[in-house]
């Protein structure tokens, strides 16, 4: 079973929707959820929870228990002002162990893909990062990685493989 999986959709805010309802499951099952936006799309992505039924008290619970992290692209997959797949994936994995550490026995994880249509440097290598966290999330069930596309950032042969790769 692939739990790596993508969501295509229309608008930025409608990915942001769909990774907000993905956050929620995971604080609802008491996993440990990391996310990853840009900057200016986090209090947009705090907005969306906290009008969902009972979101405001799942983020409250999940903000108290320690187990959300909501994390910028920069923190986590640059090196050196550049997109770095190995950086990205030790970041994934430290908070995976810190996870685990911490007794949680799920792990649910999420970014907005579309910060790499504005091409960073090292963008490039963008699809080997995505290809490889499928092996990660096939080897441990508890884990779910879902990635979000807005429709309008990517061109068609970009979607199609994003597509391939969390099939």
């Amino acid at each position: 079973m692939n739990n790596h999986r993508c969501v295509v959709a229309d608008s930025n805010d409608e990915v942001l929707e769909k990774l907000a309802s993905f956050a929620l499951a995971g604080m609802n099952e008491k996993a440990f959820v990391l996310g990853f936006l840009r900057e200016e799309e986090i209090r947009n992505f705090f907005e969306i929870i906290e009008k969902q039924r009972g979101g405001g008290r799942l983020l409250k619970s999940a903000i108290s228990e320690s187990r959300l992290s909501i994390r910028t692209h920069s923190e986590c997959f640059f090196s050196n002002g550049q997109f770095s797949t190995q950086t990205a994936l030790e970041s994934i994995g430290k908070f995976y162990s810190a996870a685990k550490a911490g007794g949680f026995g799920k792990f649910h994880a999420f970014g907005n893909a579309t910060f790499i249509m504005e091409r960073p440097p090292g963008y490039g290598d963008f699809f080997g990062f995505e290809s490889r966290l499928t092996p990660l999330a096939s080897a441990d069930r508890r884990i779910k990685i879902l990635c979000g596309y807005a429709r309008f950032a990517f061109p068609e042969a970009l979607l199609e493989e994003a597509l391939r790769i969390h099939s």
